[in-house]
């Protein structure tokens, strides 16, 4: 058998989750080619073939250029047809052309990899159409010949639809580039009392996020809450910046580079997602849990999530009320800096490697995979 050529198609190339699995197969040796959708923003320079099978703008949604999507890889599967070609499918975007294509054209014998990272059609305005898009996710993974999780707790939203031994659960844990890095100590604040909040990445809730900046600009003027990063949401907190001395807005960064210097300077980071607003953030695992982990930073999230529970495994930080101003005002009452540091400092208890991906692991798989389709 000859080696497989590797096709990935990806709704955004740019995440760094999914540039790492690209690169990870393609120093394995196999030849591969990525089909993605475009965007306004956020790009970066790719060191692998790509190329854009559909573009979507700022504001805009991915269900509109559906038929456009299908129509592409349909023509994408009809050139690699009698190929050794695995298909690595990141989301239910490019997921559901490949359940119609392998469903009513069983003859091109499609092999894929499914990767779920996210449950992107959670919203409320969605609730009407959420049954039958979870019912149509099941059968991709149905279809598909491996599906890859990176949290735990998308096996009780999808339920009995995972068969063990088409499942792996990959957390998305930190860069191994990380570790190459120079450890960088906690900074300490000049002002007296002062406890550092930050958010560091794509802010993914203002509404939870936004109303925990707010009563800290309003009711602590100690305390003072830092935003790295840039998404859609980037406006309002810049407005939240300009409102309160005490609030800091601080653009883009380079990850994994940046990070040591951020974590330096921040003693709590927040990951308190709006539950009550969208599936995805009641069942996630996100990255935030282990750049605490392994930045001894403690982390703030919100009650009655997946995400909450592991906090509470690891002891690594606190589950509170994101909905309630006096709630979020009461926990920061409670907090000190000394309380801060010693939490910190327990987690000094967890390897620092635990935190941080294993590439030998999903590169086993993806060899697995190879040899045994």
């Amino acid at each position: 058998m000859n080696q497989p050529k590797f096709v990935f198609l990806t709704n955004y190339v740019f995440q760094p989750r999914i540039i790492r699995r690209i690169r990870t197969v393609q120093k394995q040796g196999f030849k591969i080619e990525v089909f993605g959708i475009g965007r306004e923003k956020y790009k970066s320079p790719l060191n692998f073939p790509y190329s854009e099978i559909a573009h979507k703008k700022d504001g805009s949604g991915y269900f509109q250029a559906l038929i456009h999507i299908y129509l592409r890889i349909q023509q994408i599967l009809d050139n690699e047809k009698n190929k050794e070609t695995i298909i690595y499918c990141f989301g239910i975007i490019m997921g559901l052309p490949l359940l119609f294509i392998s469903t009513f054209n069983p003859k091109l014998k499609v092999k894929f990899v499914y990767e779920i990272s996210d449950i992107p059609y959670g919203p409320r305005k969605f609730t009407a159409i959420s049954s039958i898009l979870k019912w149509l996710d099941k059968k991709i993974i149905k279809a598909s010949n491996l599906t890859i999780l990176t949290s735990s707790g998308f096996t009780r939203f999808y339920e009995l639809a995972l068969e063990p031994s088409k499942l792996v659960v990959l957390p998305n844990k930190l860069n191994t580039e990380i570790l190459s890095g120079d450890e960088i100590s906690k900074s300490s604040s000049t002002k007296k009392n002062c406890i550092r909040f930050g958010f560091v990445g794509a802010v993914r809730s203002f509404s939870t996020i936004g109303r925990f900046v707010k009563v800290i600009g309003e009711r602590f003027p100690s305390f003072e809450f830092h935003f790295y990063g840039e998404s859609s949401h980037s406006d309002d907190f810049r407005k939240l910046a300009q409102q309160y001395n005490n609030v800091f807005w601080w653009g883009l960064f380079q990850n994994p580079g940046d990070l040591p210097s951020i974590y330096s300077k921040i003693d709590v980071t927040i990951a308190c997602y709006d539950w009550k607003k969208d599936f995805n953030e009641r069942y996630l695992e996100p990255n935030k849990l282990y750049e605490a982990l392994f930045f001894r930073t403690p982390l703030v999230v919100s009650q009655n999530t997946y995400l909450a529970e592991r906090v509470a495994e690891f002891n690594c930080g606190y589950a509170i009320d994101p909905y309630s101003d006096d709630k979020i005002s009461a926990f920061l009452s409670s907090l000190t800096p000394e309380a801060v540091a010693k939490k910190s400092e327990q987690l000094r208890k967890i390897p620092k490697e635990f935190a941080v991906e294993d590439a030998t692991q999903f590169a086993t798989i993806i060899r697995q995979a190879a040899d045994e389709w």
